[in-house]
Protein backbone atom coordinates (compact mmCIF):
# COMPACT_ATOMS: atom_id res chain seq x y z
CA UNK A 1 0.00 0.00 0.00
CA UNK A 2 1.07 3.33 -0.72
CA UNK A 3 1.44 6.51 1.53
CA UNK A 4 1.07 9.44 -0.86
CA UNK A 5 -1.65 11.94 -0.77
CA UNK A 6 -2.96 11.28 -4.86
CA UNK A 7 -4.33 8.14 -6.28
CA UNK A 8 -3.79 6.84 -10.17
CA UNK A 9 -6.64 8.39 -12.12
CA UNK A 10 -8.41 5.51 -12.34
CA UNK A 11 -11.97 4.33 -11.82
CA UNK A 12 -10.08 1.18 -10.12
CA UNK A 13 -9.63 0.27 -6.63
CA UNK A 14 -7.08 1.66 -4.70
CA UNK A 15 -3.86 -0.24 -4.45
CA UNK A 16 -3.82 -2.90 -1.64
CA UNK A 17 -7.66 -2.36 -1.53
CA UNK A 18 -7.31 0.25 0.91
CA UNK A 19 -7.52 4.10 1.20
CA UNK A 20 -4.14 5.81 1.29
CA UNK A 21 -3.05 6.54 5.24
CA UNK A 22 -3.12 10.24 4.40
CA UNK A 23 -6.55 10.90 3.68
CA UNK A 24 -8.28 12.94 0.85
CA UNK A 25 -11.19 14.81 1.62
CA UNK A 26 -14.33 12.77 1.37
CA UNK A 27 -12.28 10.08 2.04
CA UNK A 28 -13.66 8.54 6.11
CA UNK A 29 -12.64 6.20 8.58
CA UNK A 30 -16.02 5.34 9.79
CA UNK A 31 -19.78 4.58 9.22
CA UNK A 32 -22.81 6.74 10.24
CA UNK A 33 -24.92 4.07 12.63
CA UNK A 34 -27.95 4.25 13.91
CA UNK A 35 -31.31 2.28 14.92
CA UNK A 36 -34.29 3.70 13.19
CA UNK A 37 -37.89 3.32 13.98
CA UNK A 38 -39.94 1.43 11.20
CA UNK A 39 -42.49 3.88 9.93
CA UNK A 40 -43.80 2.73 6.35
CA UNK A 41 -44.47 5.94 4.68
CA UNK A 42 -40.42 6.90 5.39
CA UNK A 43 -39.61 4.07 3.13
CA UNK A 44 -41.74 5.25 -0.18
CA UNK A 45 -39.65 4.87 -3.03
CA UNK A 46 -40.98 8.90 -3.49
CA UNK A 47 -38.97 10.08 -0.37
CA UNK A 48 -35.30 11.70 -0.74
CA UNK A 49 -32.94 11.52 1.92
CA UNK A 50 -29.66 14.06 1.75
CA UNK A 51 -30.37 14.46 -2.03
CA UNK A 52 -30.34 11.22 -3.02
CA UNK A 53 -33.01 8.87 -4.55
CA UNK A 54 -34.66 5.53 -4.29
CA UNK A 55 -32.64 3.13 -5.52
CA UNK A 56 -33.12 -0.46 -4.23
CA UNK A 57 -35.49 -2.38 -2.32
CA UNK A 58 -34.25 -6.05 -1.38
CA UNK A 59 -36.74 -8.49 -0.37
CA UNK A 60 -34.93 -11.31 1.36
CA UNK A 61 -36.49 -14.52 2.80
CA UNK A 62 -34.33 -17.28 4.64
CA UNK A 63 -36.79 -20.04 5.24
CA UNK A 64 -36.18 -23.20 7.50
CA UNK A 65 -37.94 -26.05 7.57
CA UNK A 66 -38.62 -29.11 10.42
CA UNK A 67 -36.08 -30.81 8.63
CA UNK A 68 -33.54 -28.09 8.99
CA UNK A 69 -34.00 -27.27 5.03
CA UNK A 70 -33.08 -23.82 4.44
CA UNK A 71 -34.61 -22.19 1.43
CA UNK A 72 -33.67 -18.51 0.34
CA UNK A 73 -35.93 -15.70 -1.65
CA UNK A 74 -34.17 -12.46 -2.91
CA UNK A 75 -35.84 -10.18 -5.07
CA UNK A 76 -34.58 -6.84 -6.15
CA UNK A 77 -36.99 -3.76 -6.84
CA UNK A 78 -34.88 -0.73 -8.07
CA UNK A 79 -36.05 2.75 -8.94
CA UNK A 80 -34.27 5.13 -11.20
CA UNK A 81 -33.74 9.16 -10.99
CA UNK A 82 -37.23 9.48 -12.75
CA UNK A 83 -38.93 7.31 -10.03
CA UNK A 84 -40.30 4.57 -12.15
CA UNK A 85 -39.95 0.97 -10.50
CA UNK A 86 -38.71 -1.83 -12.15
CA UNK A 87 -37.12 -5.01 -11.31
CA UNK A 88 -33.79 -5.55 -10.60
CA UNK A 89 -30.53 -8.04 -11.81
CA UNK A 90 -29.55 -9.18 -8.79
CA UNK A 91 -28.36 -13.12 -9.50
CA UNK A 92 -29.71 -14.58 -5.98
CA UNK A 93 -33.36 -15.30 -6.60
CA UNK A 94 -34.40 -18.45 -5.35
CA UNK A 95 -31.96 -20.99 -4.05
CA UNK A 96 -31.73 -24.15 -1.51
CA UNK A 97 -29.42 -25.38 0.39
CA UNK A 98 -28.31 -29.06 0.32
CA UNK A 99 -25.62 -31.48 1.13
CA UNK A 100 -23.96 -30.64 -1.99
CA UNK A 101 -23.79 -26.94 -1.32
CA UNK A 102 -26.41 -24.28 -2.01
CA UNK A 103 -28.54 -24.46 -5.45
CA UNK A 104 -31.33 -22.83 -7.22
CA UNK A 105 -34.57 -23.67 -6.74
CA UNK A 106 -36.64 -22.89 -9.91
CA UNK A 107 -40.10 -24.27 -7.90
CA UNK A 108 -40.25 -20.94 -6.20
CA UNK A 109 -39.51 -18.52 -9.13
CA UNK A 110 -41.57 -15.97 -10.81
CA UNK A 111 -40.80 -16.27 -14.88
CA UNK A 112 -40.82 -13.61 -17.31
CA UNK A 113 -40.67 -10.18 -17.40
CA UNK A 114 -41.38 -9.19 -14.03
CA UNK A 115 -42.99 -6.04 -12.91
CA UNK A 116 -43.18 -4.03 -9.84
CA UNK A 117 -45.31 -2.05 -7.77
CA UNK A 118 -45.33 -0.30 -4.95
CA UNK A 119 -48.09 1.99 -3.03
CA UNK A 120 -48.81 2.89 0.67
CA UNK A 121 -52.15 1.19 1.64
CA UNK A 122 -53.98 1.67 5.24
CA UNK A 123 -50.51 2.93 6.64
CA UNK A 124 -48.69 -0.01 5.19
CA UNK A 125 -46.08 -0.71 1.69
CA UNK A 126 -47.13 -3.15 -0.33
CA UNK A 127 -44.86 -3.95 -3.04
CA UNK A 128 -46.04 -5.92 -5.83
CA UNK A 129 -44.20 -8.57 -8.02
CA UNK A 130 -46.19 -9.87 -11.11
CA UNK A 131 -44.96 -12.13 -13.93
CA UNK A 132 -45.94 -14.60 -16.38
CA UNK A 133 -46.62 -17.18 -14.31
CA UNK A 134 -48.24 -15.08 -11.04
CA UNK A 135 -47.60 -12.65 -8.69
CA UNK A 136 -46.28 -11.63 -4.84
CA UNK A 137 -47.40 -9.34 -2.45
CA UNK A 138 -44.92 -8.46 0.45
CA UNK A 139 -46.80 -6.36 2.99
CA UNK A 140 -45.65 -4.59 6.04
CA UNK A 141 -45.35 -2.19 8.54
CA UNK A 142 -43.96 -1.26 11.91
CA UNK A 143 -45.21 -4.10 13.44
CA UNK A 144 -45.65 -6.82 11.07
CA UNK A 145 -45.10 -8.39 7.81
CA UNK A 146 -47.11 -11.17 5.52
CA UNK A 147 -45.79 -12.26 2.05
CA UNK A 148 -47.81 -14.50 -0.25
CA UNK A 149 -47.87 -15.53 -3.58
CA UNK A 150 -51.26 -16.20 -5.85
CA UNK A 151 -50.52 -19.38 -6.85
CA UNK A 152 -50.57 -20.84 -3.08
CA UNK A 153 -46.99 -21.80 -3.25
CA UNK A 154 -46.31 -19.89 -0.08
CA UNK A 155 -47.52 -17.40 2.51
CA UNK A 156 -45.46 -16.39 5.51
CA UNK A 157 -46.05 -13.39 7.88
CA UNK A 158 -44.75 -12.50 11.55
CA UNK A 159 -43.88 -9.97 13.59
CA UNK A 160 -41.13 -6.96 13.51
CA UNK A 161 -37.61 -8.44 15.01
CA UNK A 162 -35.88 -5.75 16.96
CA UNK A 163 -36.19 -2.50 15.18
CA UNK A 164 -34.56 -1.05 11.89
CA UNK A 165 -31.04 -0.76 11.82
CA UNK A 166 -29.07 2.15 9.20
CA UNK A 167 -25.80 3.29 8.10
CA UNK A 168 -24.84 6.79 5.86
CA UNK A 169 -21.55 6.10 3.86
CA UNK A 170 -19.91 7.73 1.57
CA UNK A 171 -16.60 7.26 -0.92
CA UNK A 172 -14.11 8.69 -2.90
CA UNK A 173 -12.91 6.91 -5.74
CA UNK A 174 -9.20 7.15 -7.22
CA UNK A 175 -9.98 9.02 -10.02
CA UNK A 176 -11.95 11.49 -7.62
CA UNK A 177 -15.51 11.36 -8.08
CA UNK A 178 -16.96 10.52 -5.04
CA UNK A 179 -20.20 8.48 -3.91
CA UNK A 180 -23.02 8.25 -1.21
CA UNK A 181 -25.18 5.75 -0.29
CA UNK A 182 -28.08 5.19 2.80
CA UNK A 183 -28.93 1.81 3.78
CA UNK A 184 -31.46 0.88 5.75
CA UNK A 185 -32.27 -2.72 7.17
CA UNK A 186 -35.06 -4.21 9.19
CA UNK A 187 -35.91 -7.74 9.31
CA UNK A 188 -39.57 -9.72 10.58
CA UNK A 189 -39.59 -13.15 12.47
CA UNK A 190 -42.17 -15.29 10.58
CA UNK A 191 -43.60 -18.78 10.13
CA UNK A 192 -45.77 -20.51 7.47
CA UNK A 193 -45.61 -22.67 4.72
CA UNK A 194 -43.32 -22.38 1.73
CA UNK A 195 -43.61 -24.85 -1.10
CA UNK A 196 -45.59 -26.94 1.24
CA UNK A 197 -43.51 -27.41 4.03
CA UNK A 198 -44.06 -25.71 7.15
CA UNK A 199 -41.11 -23.13 8.30
CA UNK A 200 -40.05 -20.08 9.92
CA UNK A 201 -37.10 -17.96 9.56
CA UNK A 202 -36.55 -14.00 8.95
CA UNK A 203 -37.84 -12.21 6.64
CA UNK A 204 -35.48 -8.76 5.66
CA UNK A 205 -36.19 -5.38 4.06
CA UNK A 206 -33.28 -3.76 2.81
CA UNK A 207 -34.06 -0.50 1.60
CA UNK A 208 -31.45 2.05 -0.04
CA UNK A 209 -30.74 5.76 -1.98
CA UNK A 210 -28.34 6.75 -3.59
CA UNK A 211 -26.91 8.25 -6.59
CA UNK A 212 -27.26 5.24 -8.75
CA UNK A 213 -28.56 1.32 -8.01
CA UNK A 214 -26.50 -0.01 -5.38
CA UNK A 215 -24.88 -3.17 -7.87
CA UNK A 216 -23.58 -0.30 -10.11
CA UNK A 217 -21.63 1.59 -7.59
CA UNK A 218 -17.94 2.02 -7.32
CA UNK A 219 -18.08 0.78 -3.86
CA UNK A 220 -20.30 -2.45 -4.23
CA UNK A 221 -17.63 -3.15 -7.18
CA UNK A 222 -14.54 -2.45 -4.90
CA UNK A 223 -15.55 -3.49 -1.38
CA UNK A 224 -13.01 -5.22 1.15
CA UNK A 225 -14.30 -6.90 4.13
CA UNK A 226 -16.81 -8.28 5.80
CA UNK A 227 -20.83 -7.46 6.61
CA UNK A 228 -23.23 -9.34 8.63
CA UNK A 229 -26.88 -8.96 9.38
CA UNK A 230 -28.52 -11.19 11.65
CA UNK A 231 -32.07 -11.53 13.89
CA UNK A 232 -32.51 -13.09 17.17
CA UNK A 233 -35.82 -13.86 18.69
CA UNK A 234 -35.47 -14.82 22.38
CA UNK A 235 -37.61 -17.16 24.82
CA UNK A 236 -39.49 -14.26 27.31
CA UNK A 237 -40.49 -12.69 23.64
CA UNK A 238 -37.87 -10.31 23.46
CA UNK A 239 -35.81 -9.77 19.85
CA UNK A 240 -32.53 -7.97 18.54
CA UNK A 241 -31.76 -7.06 14.50
CA UNK A 242 -28.45 -6.03 13.65
CA UNK A 243 -25.91 -5.62 11.11
CA UNK A 244 -22.22 -5.64 11.50
CA UNK A 245 -19.67 -3.99 9.18
CA UNK A 246 -15.90 -4.42 9.02
CA UNK A 247 -14.45 -3.03 5.59
CA UNK A 248 -12.25 -0.65 4.08
CA UNK A 249 -13.16 2.57 2.65
CA UNK A 250 -14.91 3.52 5.48
CA UNK A 251 -17.31 1.42 6.14
CA UNK A 252 -16.99 0.10 9.51
CA UNK A 253 -19.63 0.20 12.60
CA UNK A 254 -22.48 -2.07 14.07
CA UNK A 255 -25.31 -1.15 14.97
CA UNK A 256 -28.11 -3.90 17.23
CA UNK A 257 -31.42 -2.39 18.28
CA UNK A 258 -33.94 -4.28 20.37
CA UNK A 259 -37.59 -4.90 20.18
CA UNK A 260 -38.07 -1.36 22.30
CA UNK A 261 -36.14 0.51 19.94
CA UNK A 262 -33.10 0.35 22.33
CA UNK A 263 -29.55 0.04 20.71
CA UNK A 264 -28.20 -2.37 22.06
CA UNK A 265 -25.06 -1.94 20.51
CA UNK A 266 -24.09 1.41 18.13
CA UNK A 267 -20.49 1.90 17.83
CA UNK A 268 -17.42 2.66 15.20
CA UNK A 269 -15.32 0.14 16.92
CA UNK A 270 -15.22 -3.48 15.47
CA UNK A 271 -13.06 -6.33 15.57
CA UNK A 272 -14.02 -9.37 13.24
CA UNK A 273 -11.76 -12.93 13.51
CA UNK A 274 -12.55 -15.63 11.56
CA UNK A 275 -12.12 -19.68 12.77
CA UNK A 276 -10.68 -22.46 10.57
CA UNK A 277 -14.28 -23.82 10.25
CA UNK A 278 -15.44 -20.39 8.97
CA UNK A 279 -17.90 -19.01 12.43
CA UNK A 280 -16.76 -15.76 13.15
CA UNK A 281 -16.09 -13.45 16.44
CA UNK A 282 -17.42 -9.87 16.71
CA UNK A 283 -15.79 -7.69 19.48
CA UNK A 284 -17.75 -4.04 20.25
CA UNK A 285 -16.72 -1.42 21.38
CA UNK A 286 -19.04 -0.81 24.10
CA UNK A 287 -17.46 -4.50 25.94
CA UNK A 288 -20.16 -7.17 23.83
CA UNK A 289 -18.98 -10.34 22.27
CA UNK A 290 -20.93 -11.74 19.61
CA UNK A 291 -20.94 -15.21 17.71
CA UNK A 292 -21.78 -15.81 13.86
CA UNK A 293 -22.35 -19.80 13.38
CA UNK A 294 -22.04 -20.50 10.35
CA UNK A 295 -24.46 -23.50 7.91
CA UNK A 296 -21.94 -25.33 6.06
CA UNK A 297 -24.49 -26.35 3.35
CA UNK A 298 -24.56 -22.73 2.30
CA UNK A 299 -21.14 -20.98 2.11
CA UNK A 300 -20.80 -19.90 -1.37
CA UNK A 301 -17.05 -18.75 -2.94
CA UNK A 302 -17.39 -16.76 -5.77
CA UNK A 303 -13.68 -15.66 -8.08
CA UNK A 304 -10.77 -16.46 -7.50
CA UNK A 305 -9.05 -17.01 -3.54
CA UNK A 306 -8.26 -13.78 -1.96
CA UNK A 307 -9.82 -11.40 -4.99
CA UNK A 308 -13.21 -13.42 -4.48
CA UNK A 309 -16.60 -13.28 -2.36
CA UNK A 310 -17.68 -15.44 0.33
CA UNK A 311 -21.37 -15.43 1.13
CA UNK A 312 -22.67 -18.11 3.80
CA UNK A 313 -25.50 -18.09 5.57
CA UNK A 314 -26.17 -19.30 9.42
CA UNK A 315 -27.43 -18.05 13.33
CA UNK A 316 -25.73 -15.19 15.96
CA UNK A 317 -25.43 -14.95 19.36
CA UNK A 318 -24.42 -12.63 22.41
CA UNK A 319 -21.33 -14.18 24.08
CA UNK A 320 -22.82 -14.96 27.71
CA UNK A 321 -26.65 -14.44 26.51
CA UNK A 322 -28.61 -15.59 29.71
CA UNK A 323 -31.56 -15.81 27.76
CA UNK A 324 -32.43 -18.36 25.76
CA UNK A 325 -32.38 -18.08 22.15
CA UNK A 326 -35.69 -19.76 20.47
CA UNK A 327 -34.91 -18.39 16.88
CA UNK A 328 -31.68 -16.79 15.41
CA UNK A 329 -30.66 -16.32 11.18
CA UNK A 330 -28.64 -14.51 9.60
CA UNK A 331 -26.43 -14.03 6.40
CA UNK A 332 -22.37 -12.56 6.06
CA UNK A 333 -20.16 -12.16 3.19
CA UNK A 334 -16.26 -11.19 3.14
CA UNK A 335 -15.42 -9.73 0.04
CA UNK A 336 -11.61 -10.25 -0.72
CA UNK A 337 -10.40 -10.70 3.50
CA UNK A 338 -11.18 -9.00 6.47
CA UNK A 339 -9.39 -5.67 7.20
CA UNK A 340 -6.02 -6.01 9.80
CA UNK A 341 -7.07 -5.17 13.35
CA UNK A 342 -7.22 -1.75 14.71
CA UNK A 343 -7.24 0.22 18.04
CA UNK A 344 -10.32 0.75 19.72
CA UNK A 345 -10.68 4.58 19.87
Amino acid sequence: MTDTMTAPNTDEGYPGGRYPDRRRIGQFNWLQMAGFTVVPEDQLATKTYYGLHHTDTFVDGFFTGADNSLSVLVHDLQSGPDGAMRYGGFPIGALKATDDGIAPDPRAALTGDLRVSQELVDGRIVYTVTGDSGSEQIRFDGAALDWSDSNGKFQVSGALCGQGTQWHHAWRRPDDATGEMLYCHHGYDIAGTYLGEPVTGLVVIETMWGNENYLDTWFVHHRVGHWANFGVVYDDGTSEYGQVLCQEYGATGAVITDDTGRETVCTRNVRVEESESGDLHYEFGNGDAWEFTVDPRTVQRFGEPGEGTTLAFGSARRVGERRTVVRSTGSFFIARRLPEPVPFT
